[in-house]
């Protein structure tokens, strides 16, 4: 259930791999879509213009570049319709911080 704020993986050598599992919801609207995705600031592909990529990693695996500020879009924990149930997000990331050539 960590939230990451925008930052930069100085010590990364190469891309992340990053997964995120759970029941957790879109904070915006408390539905079960959307929310915690992987945010990633970039540049348009002439260069001239600012970019957020928005990389679902939900149930599935996404490759990014962790040099570039990212950070993880907002999400709920709790459910919605009264219940108290409370929803959770799991991340792994992959990551090589070596200096070793493959």
């Amino acid at each position: 259930n960590f939230v990451s704020s925008p930052h930069i993986d100085d010590l990364d050598q190469s891309f992340q791999y990053a997964v995120s599992l759970g029941d957790f919801v879109d904070d915006d609207t408390g539905g079960d879509e959307g929310g915690g995705e992987l945010c990633v600031d970039g540049r348009s592909q002439d260069g001239n213009e600012r970019v957020i990529h928005v990389v679902e990693t939900r149930n599935r695996i996404a490759r990014v570049d962790g040099r570039h500020v990212h950070w993880v879009r907002t999400w709920s924990s709790r459910s919605s319709c009264g219940r108290r149930r409370r929803r959770n997000r799991y991340s792994l990331i992959f990551y090589d911080t070596s200096h070793r050539r493959p």
